[in-house]
């Protein structure tokens, strides 16, 4: 798992964390779509060797794109768990009242 959110903010996610220039830019400028095959070249793109040419090995490795996803997106989900939880303690009589 490399992402669990909302999938129109995928793309920027994945462009901020590869430090793109149109990094805040989801959708193409012309028509407004948002192509999917853009995370895909995004996660698989290749290491450049000197003389110019893709090599075999990605630039973030799988367990690197993992890591940062447990980084960044678990934490907020273990937050949303604890509130789901976390139940507030309830007394039954005000504190004022008599019985």
């Amino acid at each position: 798992m490399i992402y669990d959110g909302d999938p129109v903010e995928a793309l920027v996610y994945f462009k901020t964390e590869t430090s793109q220039a149109n990094a805040a830019e989801s959708e193409c400028p012309n028509c407004g779509n948002v192509n999917a095959e853009d995370i895909l070249h995004i996660i698989e793109v290749k290491v450049i060797d000197n003389s110019g040419y893709a090599g075999k090995e990605r630039q973030i490795s799988p367990d690197e794109w993992y890591d940062k996803y447990r980084k960044k997106m678990m934490p907020l989900m273990s937050v949303s768990r604890e509130k789901l939880t976390c139940l507030p303690v309830i007394s039954r009589f005000p504190k004022n009242s008599t019985r």
